[in-house]
């Protein structure tokens, strides 16, 4: 580059062989036009990008581009949007496999490659401007990195060595920065892919490490942003696995030093000196955080023994034994000098630190250096962790949204210093029950001794003790052992909470309001304490702070379970919805439909006459948000703001909430057809903007609704008719993943509106094409477990309509066998459960045509195949239903005989004991079968009441007593695992439903309705029989002949059967 007055012009650096295949960019009017983005004019902003998006796609843009953020002379806020623009094309359409229009050409990426890293070394110097720039080539490095190295990129590792080897600090850094892309490609790499990494582990960690330890007593901000990208690559190099390389003392102890200088070190003065909010984005902030956050990481994953895995059992016990103590030694100086005020250290330091501490609870040998501090560490550290903060106290009275997400309603992965304490003392008191009496010792003396006159300082120390009580509550409730502190809770909160009720500070109220929620499950001995709860709440439904009426409506959740707050609630409930409906209005809060959903389930009754409003008012909140996040959608890819969900997620929780509310009052309106078919009305535009919009996020339960009110209306109006053509395209187009939830919804469309559907072959056309779009996808998308499910969707597409599916007959042979006989793969075989529904694709075929389909099987040279497939695995087919397709085909073929193959017709005798012997065994099956419908009744009794419901226990030790251990022991933890596995599983029977497990056996199912339910086999076995014995006596001669005197009994008996009256 060359700078002239008045103007600057660009030179490209690279030569250009007469051979080049891209011809050379204009640089300097390149350069005008980035300059142009930058003059503040809107009308010349707009002109200039599109000029970008036009010269963008020519040969050497990328080139130019570089040259331009390279240049030191130009402009820096021109140089700032070429980095911009630039990072963008390359992250956009680099990578071949993408659809984008503007593919970077193959034969320019060596070249940019080869510009990259030099480009990189000149701006990762320490002056201001080159931190932007360095952060987007980064960015362009790490997507390339993924993509080329080391295949078309194999210099780069020697490239990042040999910068590592200079003796400029910008050289170094940029090595260092390649080293870290180079080493996060590879955290998640097992096997031989992990090869790569150890290598660069072995070349470049010594030199990582020296250097690492000669900037860790500087103080400049450029020698903490080198020091937190080494420690960061080492977070990437242990990530997943711990390699050999770093097990050895001779490499852990002195990189285990780097991280403890890089802890304890004071911070600069420069750092200090700002606030709170920029002191936690320094460098030096960053080097302890991840200093902090990678012993952590090394403790929990390869040192603590109740997680570690077994290649890792010699390093943990080396860890635990020999570095654990000097890391806990520099922990308890760190945590008395940040309690007593004279260090300052960040929230997500304090977060590792803390959770490194609570590993040190679970782990027996590392519990007893640190048991002797546990009451300093809950007094002085998790005590003051959980008060609330200035900026806590700013966001209640200003961002009332923000403090709910901060404080109600948090997720356990968020990374905060006050969820860190929780998580610790939830476990001391789990892990360590004999700790707890401390805990609830410090709560009391907290809230008695700061009982105050509406003073801020003590509210805030009593809402914190408050909050403690509140995180244990599960354990204090549900432990058997905890029974003596559980009778203290009623008094307590009767001395020291209900008077937070009329507290002048609302974040008082709010927790006043969460410590009912944490303890309405306990046995309360006095019907005056829940009056007294229940009305406090109810005023806080209305008071004027947000987060205090979110806390009084999650309050109300747990409260409705006790008879009276119903029996109270049940003359007031419209009221109180319109608070709960406007609330959730204020706020997106899935926890708030949630008690919704739970209100319309216990107040259905009361709900029913506004049930029409209700769905209403919840329709007009799903639209609102469902809208939003259409809005957010950007299918511009040149865009910088693409749509993210995940940053959605409080909006898109909220409104799945929403849809079960809707669900669960469709379900309480089951006897009132007339008012499902008001909502169904109402529910129209909320279908199809799921639906048009491909909103997958809610199409399970838009599909559930669907169900749900076609199943109680039991029929398909012309609301659902019209959904049901958007609902077929739709899920083609985006949802097959969806065939599990969507199966249910066309079966009642083919039950209900079986009319509506033989009149109008397009409506079949579309159930047909779901199915074989389904059965036929082979491109690894969908499991057999989903392909399981369109076979289920043929048996009732035949069976239900016969003589109106004839055209789908032979695709639905031709697909099976196609299936059936295709190449094994050995690494995946295909599952018997898959194999026996393939099977009964072709049995209801030949029950709907059995000739046809033998004629279709011979052509494909399939029919002994298929016969000798299905008897051989005749022993898989065990439930009912499986039972009858058998029966009804081999009729269907005996009562056919004459327009049957010769080889068929000589097995005849073979097929009708085979026929015989699957009766037989039918009377059985049913049997099983209502014994299994039974365990799905939840009017009859079931041994599933121990894991189910408010008995479920949290452990099941019988008279506990503590005095009972030997001095000195600590009573062991009973791994609740086990128990909630039980929970699970008994969920998972009472559920109902179609299972397939493991894939190998198909266990009866209770609930599921299928198409031979309406047949009487008996009456039909009985019936064709004898038929045959008058149209075809010499052939009903020779198949009665071929029985035994047993199989000749089964007969008889199914005869008898056939003349009982059949069952209701």
């Amino acid at each position: 580059m060359e700078k002239k007055k008045g103007s600057i012009t660009l030179h490209r650096v690279s030569t250009l062989s007469e051979n080049d295949k891209y011809s050379k960019m204009d640089t300097n009017a390149l350069y005008s036009c980035f300059e142009a983005t930058t003059n503040g004019n809107p009308n010349t902003i707009k002109q200039a990008e599109a000029q970008l998006k036009e010269v963008d796609k020519m040969p050497g843009f990328i080139h130019s581009c570089l040259d331009i953020v390279r240049e030191p002379q130009a402009s820096d806020n021109v140089r700032k949007a070429a980095s911009v623009y630039l990072k963008n094309m390359v992250t956009r359409n680099w990578n071949p496999h993408t659809s984008s229009k503007k593919l970077i050409r193959v034969e320019e990426k060596p070249e940019f490659r080869e510009k990259l890293v030099p480009t990189l070394v000149s701006v990762s110097g320490a002056e201001g401007v080159n931190s932007l720039l360095r952060s987007q080539l980064v960015a362009m490095l790490a997507y390339i990195v993924v993509l080329d190295y080391p295949k078309d990129w194999p210099s780069l590792l020697g490239q990042a060595e040999q910068l590592l080897q200079s003796e400029s600090d910008q050289d170094k850094f940029t090595g260092v920065l390649i080293l870290t892309e180079v080493t996060k490609r590879y955290r998640y790499t097992t096997g031989e892919s992990r090869a790569h990494l150890n290598e660069i582990i072995t070349r470049t960690f010594p030199t990582l490490l020296l250097f690492g330890q000669s900037l860790v007593n500087q103080d400049s901000y450029y020698a903490g942003d080198m020091l937190r990208h080494i420690l960061k690559m080492y977070k990437y190099a242990t990530y997943y696995k711990l390699p050999v390389e770093l097990q050895g003392d001779d490499s852990l102890r002195p990189w285990a030093e780097l991280h403890l200088n890089a802890i304890t070190r004071t911070l600069p003065q420069e750092v200090l000196a700002l606030d709170v909010e920029d002191r936690e984005l320094h460098p030096w902030t960053k080097c302890q955080k991840w200093g902090y956050a990678n012993l952590y990481r090394i403790y929990h994953r390869y040192g603590a023994e109740s997680v570690v895995a077994a290649e890792y059992e010699a390093f943990s016990a080396r860890f635990n034994s020999q570095y654990v103590p000097e890391i806990l030694r520099a922990y308890f100086q760190r945590i008395e000098g940040w309690a007593k005020g004279e260090i300052w250290i960040s929230g997500k330091s304090l977060y590792k630190l803390v959770y490194f501490l609570e590993d040190c609870i679970r782990v027996k040998e590392n519990w007893h250096l640190i048991q002797d501090h546990i009451d300093t560490i809950v007094r002085h550290v998790v005590f003051p962790l959980l008060c609330l903060t200035e900026n806590d106290l700013e966001a209640f009275e200003d961002e009332p949204v923000e403090y709910i997400h901060r404080r109600i309603d948090v997720y356990d992965e968020n990374p905060t210093a006050d969820m860190a304490a929780t998580s610790f003392l939830i476990t001391l008191v789990e892990k360590r029950p004999s700790c707890l009496p401390s805990v609830l010792q410090l709560v009391q003396e907290t809230v008695q001794a700061n009982s105050g006159n509406g003073e801020l300082e003590p509210a805030i120390k009593r809402e914190s003790a408050l909050r403690m009580l509140g995180a244990i509550s599960h354990l204090i409730i549900m432990k058997k052992k905890n029974a003596q502190f559980r009778t203290m809770i009623e008094p307590f909160l009767m001395e020291y909470v209900v008077p937070d009720f009329t507290s002048p500070h609302g974040f008082m109220r709010a927790r006043a309001c969460e410590m009912v929620n944490s303890y309405a499950d306990i046995e309360f001995q006095n019907q005056d304490t829940v009056r007294t709860l229940y009305s406090k709440v109810l005023v806080c439904l209305q008071d004027q702070h947000l987060p205090v009426r979110a806390e009084a409506a999650l309050a109300l959740q747990p409260l409705i379970q006790i008879d009276d707050v119903r029996v109270a609630l049940a003359d007031n409930i419209t009221a109180i919805m319109q608070q709960l409906l406007e609330l959730s209005n204020e706020i997106e809060l899935d926890a708030i439909s949630a008690v919704m959903e739970n209100f319309v389930d216990s107040f259905s009754e009361q709900l029913a006459p506004f049930a029409v409003q209700l769905a209403t008012q919840l329709r007009d909140q799903f639209m609102r948000i469902a809208q939003e996040l259409c809005e957010k959608k950007n299918p511009d890819p040149d865009a910088d703001d693409n749509f993210d969900f995940y940053a959605d997620e409080d909006k898109t929780l909220a409104a799945e909430g929403i849809l079960n509310t809707i669900i669960t009052l469709i379900m309480a309106m089951d006897n009132s057809v007339e008012s499902i078919y008001a909502i169904e009305e109402v529910l129209m535009p909320v279908y199809k903007l799921v639906l048009e919009q491909g909103l997958v996020e809610f199409l399970a339960a838009i599909l559930e609704l669907i169900e749900d009110t076609t199943f109680c209306t039991k029929s398909i109006s012309p609301n659902m008719w019209a959904i049901f053509a958007v609902l077929s395209d739709t899920f083609v187009e985006h949802a097959m993943d969806f065939i599990e939830e969507l199966q249910p919804v066309l079966e009642n469309y083919m039950n209900y509106g079986a009319d509506q559907l033989k009149q109008n072959p397009t409506f079949i056309a579309k159930i047909w094409h779901i199915i074989e779009s389904v059965l036929t996808e082979n491109e690894g998308r969908l499991s057999w477990q989903e392909k399981v499910y369109a076979c289920r969707l043929i048996q009732a597409l035949v069976l239900n309509f016969h003589g109106h599916v004839d055209e789908y007959v032979e695709r639905i042979v031709k697909h099976t066998v196609s299936i059936l006989v295709a190449e094994p793969n050995p690494e995946e075989p295909m599952k018997p459960v898959f194999r026996l529904h393939l099977i009964e694709n072709i049995l209801s075929c030949l029950i709907y045509n059995p000739v046809a389909t033998i004629g279709l099987l011979e052509q494909v040279n399939f029919t002994a195949p298929f016969f000798s497939m299905w008897f051989e695995n005749m022993e898989q087919f065990t439930r009912v239903n499986d039972k009858k397709l058998i029966c009804l085909a081999l009729l269907a073929v005996i009562n056919n005989a004459a327009a049957l193959p010769e080889a068929l017709q000589q097995n005849l005798p073979s097929l009708f004991q085979g026929l015989v012997s699957v009766m037989g065994t039918l009377p059985a099956a049913e049997k099983h079968k209502e014994e299994v419908s039974k365990e799905f009744d939840p009017t009859l009794g079931s041994d599933l009441a121990a894991y189910t419901g408010e008995h479920f226990d949290y452990d099941d030790e019988e008279d506990f007593n503590p005095a009972d251990l030997p001095e000195g022991e600590e009573e062991d933890e009973e791994d609740e695992d086990e128990a909630y596995a039980k929970l699970l599983q008994s969920e998972s029977i009472l559920s109902g439903g179609f299972r397939f497990d493991d894939g190998d056996t198909v266990e009866e199912e209770g609930l599921v309705d299928n198409p031979t339910d309406s047949v009487n086999m008996y009456a039909q076995f009985k019936q064709q029989v004898e038929a045959l014995s008058q149209s075809n006596s010499g052939l009903y001669q020779t198949l009665v002949s071929s029985l035994t005197p047993d199989q000749v009994k089964v007969v008889e008996n199914m005869y008898q059967r056939a003349d009982q009256a059949p069952r209701q």
